[in-house]
């Protein structure tokens, strides 16, 4: 595989805002009382206290703080401004506004109603949903409703072969249906009387061995994984479906098989947000599910989930593979089938990849 570049994506960044002079600068200060708007961040405290870079609340796509009494949103995208600012590695840009949003290399100036208006839409993404609002309930009678959760055959569920759950979007019981049968991801039994959706009750989570230190399992059997994840993925792309939350979450395994599971998220609910995806007009697709194997390989590898909004850095003997999948362009990445074929040619999972 070639050496990707660690460069941000070329067409799509803009070039920075209004910028002060950094340096030694006083700080700028705004009349804007962020906590009576609901923002939930220490003020600046002496140096003994917790420093700035440790003080972020975190989003989906990089986090907020309060700094030197300005407002900073980062966007972010590794090997850039933003990820500098994110890691602490470099401080916030001083600016003329109350606050900044960061995407990338580039610097948006936000007024005081755009802070506003960008805090209360943390505070609804941030939370699980709007207390007042009835929504996830009609949501969900319209899934139990609907022809196609309807049509599914009822079932006695047994707890020692049967999962049920309630189902959280159409789009999950059309996805399971799509790959009924298909050996490497979750599979549909039906419904319960109560409206519950059935499937086959398999092994446990990835994360529950990697937190679990007592649960010792061969190194060959994560080899195995890592060869069974590719072949669900393939699968699920195959179907014209995206997981858009791959992580070890969301992968099962029962010694040294694996299979996947939850391939209905949205975008709301990823774990790791591939950098395109943050980027204006740029949307989720197969390359960014590659993205995440790339994370996912590491904590296999590892053991360990990478650190909140954080690069992973490519180690172990999958250590090629994930710099290839972690490349910021997207076009950068291997497919899976390059990837299928890698796993072909390494002497640990040479044998492990069935022929096709």
């Amino acid at each position: 595989m070639t050496e990707p570049t660690q460069e941000p994506l070329k067409g799509i960044l803009g070039g920075p805002g209004d910028l002060e002079k950094q340096g030694d600068e006083p700080a700028v200060s705004h009349d804007v009382n962020y906590e009576s708007q609901g923002f939930q961040a220490a003020p600046d405290t002496p140096a003994s206290a917790v420093p700035w870079y440790k003080r972020w609340s975190y989003t989906t796509t990089g986090g907020t703080v309060i700094h030197n009494s300005t407002f900073y949103e980062v966007k972010r995208i590794p090997y850039t401004l933003s990820d500098r600012v994110m890691s602490g590695a470099e401080e916030p840009p001083v600016v003329s506004s109350p606050g900044t949003l960061i995407i990338a290399d580039r610097v948006e100036l936000m007024s005081s109603e755009d802070i506003k208006r960008r805090m209360q839409e943390l505070d609804m993404n941030e939370n699980c949903q709007p207390l007042d609002t009835p929504e996830p309930t009609r949501n969900l009678q319209a899934i139990i409703d609907s022809p196609i959760f309807q049509s599914l055959p009822l079932v006695q569920p047994d707890e020692k072969i049967h999962y049920a759950k309630t189902p959280g979007s159409l789009g999950e019981v059309r996805n399971l249906l799509a790959v009924k049968g298909l050996p490497y991801v979750l599979q549909i039994v039906g419904r319960t009387e109560d409206d519950k959706l059935v499937t086959i009750r398999y092994g446990q989570s990835v994360t529950e061995w990697i937190i679990d230190r007592d649960m010792i399992v061969p190194e060959e059997w994560t080899y195995q994984w890592v060869v069974d994840i590719v072949l669900g993925l393939q699968q699920l792309h195959g179907k014209g479906i995206l997981h858009k939350d791959l992580s070890a979450n969301n992968v099962l395994f029962e010694r040294d098989h694996a299979i996947l599971c939850d391939f209905e998220a949205g975008e709301d609910d990823m774990f790791e947000v591939p950098p395109e995806c943050i980027l204006r007009d740029n949307k989720y697709d197969t390359r960014s599910d590659v993205y995440q194997l790339g994370s996912l390989l590491w904590s296999i590898d590892n053991r360990n989930m990478p650190k909140y909004h954080t690069t992973p850095q490519p180690s172990g003997i999958f250590k090629d593979i994930m710099a290839a999948c972690l490349a910021v362009n997207p076009a950068e990445r291997p497919t899976l089938k390059d990837i299928l074929a890698e796993l072909e040619q390494m002497k640990e999972t040479k044998d492990l990849v069935p022929d096709v």
